[in-house]
């Protein structure tokens, strides 16, 4: 095995800084298989081995939620944030509480709501 070199980048005005911030790596040059390639001008990428990946099967646990995301005022999600904090519930059990609690209230006096049943050529 031969003795480990460094392969320094020229600086110019057009190098790249994190290709000039590797130029320490080290590599065999005799070595068929290096752990990394050294980049001889700017533009050229540096190929690094790929981390090991564990084979491990997580088991997929049924959930009966989504996600749902939607944009609110500032001041209702810092009153949210604070009484989840005071109240020591999560913001999305405390969100669930009160979004529960309206649709009861918007059942109790208009039904269940049901979604439409449109189809295209109904529009179209």
């Amino acid at each position: 095995m031969g003795k480990k070199t460094i392969t320094p980048i020229p600086l110019s005005q057009d190098v790249d800084l994190a290709a000039y911030l590797r130029q320490d790596t080290l590599h065999d040059p005799e070595s068929s298989a290096p752990s990394a390639v050294i980049p001889q001008t700017p533009t050229q990428p540096v190929l690094m081995q790929p981390p090991e990946q564990k084979n491990e099967v997580v088991p997929r646990v049924p959930r009966s939620w989504q996600h749902f995301t939607f944009i609110c005022d500032k001041t209702i999600v810092t009153k949210i944030r604070a009484i989840a904090d005071r109240e020591g519930f999560s913001i999305r059990e405390l969100i669930e509480h009160i979004l529960s609690n309206a649709i009861a209230s918007y059942e109790s006096k208009h039904g269940e709501p049901l979604p439409r049943s449109k189809s295209i050529n109904d529009i179209l």
